[in-house]
C-alpha cells in the first residue's frame, strides 16, 4: 500500500511537473511567435519602403528625361524665335509675327506636355485612399501586436476625397477604442462600395460590451459620418462592430 502510494504522489507530482512545463513552453512558443510575426511585419513594412523608394527615384529619372530632352529644347526653340521675333520687329514684322505665331504655338504645346505629364504622375485617388488605410493597419499591428485584415469590394473611384478622409478618421478611432476596452488579438476591415452607398465595418474578436454610452470618439465618428448625410452603426455583443453608411449620390464629386 505504501509503495503503491508512492508510486501515486510520484506520477502525480510528475504529471504537475509536465503540466507546467507544457504550460511554460506553450507561453514562451506564443511569445516567439508573436516576436517573428512582428519581425516579419518589420521587413515587409522595409522591403515596400524600399520598393517605394525605388519607383521614386525611376520616376525622378523619367522626368529629368523627359523635361531635359523634350520639354526643355522645345521651349528653349520656342525663347530663341520670340528674340528673333524682336529683333525684326521693325525691319520685317510679317516675319516678326510669323515667328511669335510659332514661339507661341511650341509654347502651347510644351505646357500642355507638362500638364499630361503631372496627371499621370498624380496616384489615383482611391489608391491613396485605400493605401492609406493599408498603412494605418500595418501601423497600429506592427505597435500593438494586434492582427488586422482589410478587404475591399466594389467600385472604388466612386470614393470621393471627402468620404476617404472620414473613412480614415473613423478606422482610427475605432483602432483606439478597441486598444483601450475590447481586449481583442484581431481586428476585421471591410470596404464594399454599393450602388447607393458605401460601407465601412470594422470589428473585432474582443469581449464586447452589452451595455456602453457613446465616448466622445464615438460621438466624434458619428459627427463626422452624419455631416456627408450617412449613419454610423454600432453594436457592442457579443463583439464590438462599427459600422459607417454612406450614401453616394451626394458626394460623387466631392473635395476636401
Amino acid at each position: 500500500m505504501i509503495a503503491s502510494y508512492s508510486l501515486v504522489s510520484l506520477l502525480t507530482f510528475f504529471v504537475l511537473y509536465l503540466e507546467e512545463k507544457i504550460q511554460t513552453l506553450t507561453l514562451q512558443l506564443r511569445d516567439y511567435q508573436l516576436n517573428q510575426k512582428q519581425a516579419n511585419q518589420r521587413q515587409e513594412q522595409h522591403v515596400s519602403q524600399q520598393q517605394q523608394q525605388l519607383l521614386q527615384l525611376e520616376t525622378h529619372n523619367q522626368l529629368a528625361h523627359l523635361f531635359h530632352d523634350e520639354i526643355g529644347h522645345s521651349l528653349t526653340g520656342a525663347l530663341i524665335q520670340m528674340e528673333a521675333a524682336k529683333k525684326t520687329m521693325r525691319g520685317n514684322p510679317n516675319q516678326s509675327e510669323h515667328l511669335l505665331n510659332n514661339s507661341i504655338a511650341i509654347t502651347k504645346e510644351g505646357v500642355e506636355q507638362i500638364r499630361l505629364v503631372l496627371k499621370q504622375l498624380k496616384p489615383p485617388q482611391e489608391s491613396l485612399g485605400i493605401q492609406r488605410l493599408k498603412g494605418d493597419l500595418i501601423a497600429f499591428s506592427t505597435d500593438y501586436a494586434i492582427q488586422t485584415s482589410l478587404q475591399f469590394s466594389g467600385d472604388l473611384t466612386a470614393i470621393s476625397p471627402v468620404m476617404w478622409h472620414v473613412f480614415s478618421q473613423n478606422l482610427k478611432e475605432a483602432l483606439t477604442n478597441c486598444l483601450k476596452y475590447a481586449e481583442a488579438s484581431r481586428i476585421e476591415v471591410e470596404l464594399a462600395v454599393y450602388h447607393k452607398f458605401v460601407r465601412l465595418e470594422i470589428k473585432d474578436n474582443g469581449i464586447g460590451m452589452k451595455d456602453f454610452q457613446a465616448s466622445l470618439g464615438l460621438t466624434g465618428m458619428e459627427e463626422r459620418t452624419a455631416q456627408l448625410g450617412g449613419t454610423l452603426l454600432v453594436v457592442g455583443h457579443p463583439h464590438f462592430t462599427v459600422t459607417t453608411l454612406i450614401p453616394l449620390s451626394t458626394h460623387e464629386n466631392s473635395h476636401i
